[in-house]
């Protein structure tokens, strides 16, 4: 269900993108609340994705819709 999609995808963000969701902040909890990753926190996942190598993006983008099950919209330029 969607909590265990929160639990997953949480260290997955803290990994991709290291400090964009301190715990305990706020982010955090709007996150755990709301189960939507917040607009602020999108560009530091986007800029983690755009320095990598095409297959590890493609396969984060992969992981990402398992745990999501949705395309995100991260945007990579």
């Amino acid at each position: 269900g969607p909590d265990r999609c929160k639990k997953m995808i949480l260290p997955w963000i803290r990994t991709i993108a290291p400090g964009s969701v301190p715990k305990g902040s706020q982010e955090e909890r709007d996150f755990f609340e709301s189960g939507h990753i917040a607009p602020e926190i999108i560009p530091a996942i986007s800029q983690a994705l755009s320095n990598m190598d095409p297959a590890s993006r493609a396969s984060q983008r992969d992981h990402l819709r398992v745990i999501m099950g949705e395309d995100y919209p991260f945007e990579t330029h």
